[in-house]
């Protein structure tokens, strides 16, 4: 997935190379630091196993906007 996402971002019309896959780095950073604090914030309340259940959730809204995106890049 992080090289195709990382070509896709190279990739951009009218935008730098190194600008897109620095933003698509930075992004995955993001989630790499912020994803568990936020899954733990949300155990807290509803149990690990909800908690556990947002990144699936998350995937699948992924999933379903891919080709949104293969159009979008076109």
């Amino acid at each position: 997935m992080a090289p195709v996402t990382f070509s896709a971002a190279g990739n951009i019309p009218g935008v730098p190379a190194a600008a897109g896959i620095s933003r698509v780095t930075g992004v995955g950073y993001l989630g790499l630091l912020g994803g568990p604090p936020v899954i733990g914030f949300i155990a807290q309340g509803v149990g690990l196993g909800w908690a556990l259940a947002v990144p699936v959730a998350l995937v699948g809204v992924i999933a379903l906007l891919a080709p949104a995106a293969a159009t979008a890049e076109q």
